[in-house]
């Protein structure tokens, strides 16, 4: 078959982005061209079949074995197309994603948010408090994924239970995507989506008793502990332990300090020293999330937006069931319920998108979050 140079150009970019989106670099090419292949296998490009594009998939993985094209590098500006349009529109960055901050957030969310607000406004998903409460357990389990991306699973399919990228299925699990299996999409940090495979659209070698397991912290050591502490630090936020009864757990104070002439916010939480590591875990989780919450201002860091005047009931809830959420996921228990028992008619004001963005600033401040307890664990 020749192959049409122009949509060759064009297909080359396609696969590029989707590899940038499925595979990392070090797993080779053998990941690199069964992800592409699940990808033509997946209807992705309505305009053409899996027979047509098997030929263009050949060239591209021919070139890239030969050196002559790098999967990995940044695509050049292009124009816009017309005849991929649909699939373009879809895989290509319209622009570069602006970084991550430390806290993984991105700088701009306004767009995320928009759009994450108007699917749970307009279908209802999260409208009761069962189903809201059902939310939260589920992304509580799903410890695999940051919290946002878990809600986006349990949006997509409520019953899953383990989930993984084509090429990590085949990689750590000898498993494939069915023939007929149907991605859901997560958000990533590098480009606009991911796709990931629920367990039951896999076949392959049977999972191992241990698979998809994450380390939680209900018998929190003192040593795991410090280290949280040190990322918090790191993260430019004050620690500070007072000594004060059972009923003060902390509090958050943000002052602003001038620094080479200019003013920053300066970030200081206080943990009572008389509580035990795993109330104190609950109590910087609860007062971190005020922080990311914009409760008390912003920051010339993107990533916390002021959110003030919203009222101390409804700030109280936004930070406590942050705080569950990210105790639930590290396997600590706390009583929240009793908490926000106190603060029940203020519960109809939580935002989904603003409670899950906050639970994983929390967890990336603590060094803790999903991303990063992976790639702990991939460098033993």
């Amino acid at each position: 078959m020749t192959l049409a140079p122009t949509l060759y150009d064009e297909l080359v970019q396609v696969f590029s982005n989707v590899a940038q989106f499925e595979v990392r670099p070090e797993e080779g090419y053998q990941i690199l061209a069964e992800a592409l292949m699940q990808f033509i296998q997946s209807d992705r490009i309505p305009e053409m079949t899996e027979a047509q594009l098997k030929p263009y998939l050949s060239a591209y993985l021919a070139e890239v074995r030969a050196r002559r094209i790098n999967p990995y590098a940044p695509p050049p500006p292009t124009p816009a197309l017309d005849g991929l349009s649909s699939v373009v529109n879809w895989v290509k960055l319209e622009k570069k994603p602006p970084p991550e901050t430390l806290f993984g957030w991105q700088a701009d969310q306004r767009e995320d948010k928009s759009l994450i607000d108007q699917l749970i406004q307009q279908t209802n998903l999260y409208a009761t408090s069962k189903s809201f409460t059902d939310l939260l357990a589920f992304v509580a389990r799903m410890r695999g994924f940051a919290p946002f991306n878990a809600m986006l699973l349990h949006a997509q399919k409520p019953g899953i239970t383990h989930a993984a990228t084509a090429s990590d299925w085949l990689a750590r699990f000898n498993r494939r995507p069915k023939q007929d299996a149907r991605p859901l999409i997560v958000m990533q940090a590098m480009g606009p989506v991911g796709f990931v495979f629920d367990v039951l659209d896999t076949e392959g070698a049977p999972l191992p008793p241990e698979a998809f397991a994450f380390p939680t912290f209900g018998d929190l050591s003192l040593a795991r502990w410090h280290e949280m502490l040190t990322a918090v630090s790191r993260a430019k936020i004050e620690i500070l332990w007072v000594d004060k009864g059972d009923g003060a757990a902390g509090s958050m104070t943000r002052r602003e300090m001038v620094v080479k002439g200019k003013a920053r916010a300066h970030w200081t939480v206080r943990v009572n020293q008389n509580h035990d590591p795993q109330t104190q875990f609950v109590t910087l989780a609860h007062e971190l999330a005020h922080m990311f919450l914009g409760h008390l201002g912003g920051d010339d860091n993107p990533s916390i937006k002021a959110r003030r005047g919203l009222g101390h009931d409804l700030q109280e809830v936004e930070a406590e069931t942050v705080a569950w959420v990210v105790a639930h996921r590290n396997g600590l228990k706390p009583k929240s319920e009793a908490y926000l028992d106190r603060y029940k008619a203020a519960f109809k004001g939580l935002e989904v998108f603003t409670i899950l963005r906050a639970a994983n600033a929390v967890e990336t401040a603590m060094g803790i979050s999903a991303a990063q307890l992976a790639k702990a664990g991939q460098a033993k």
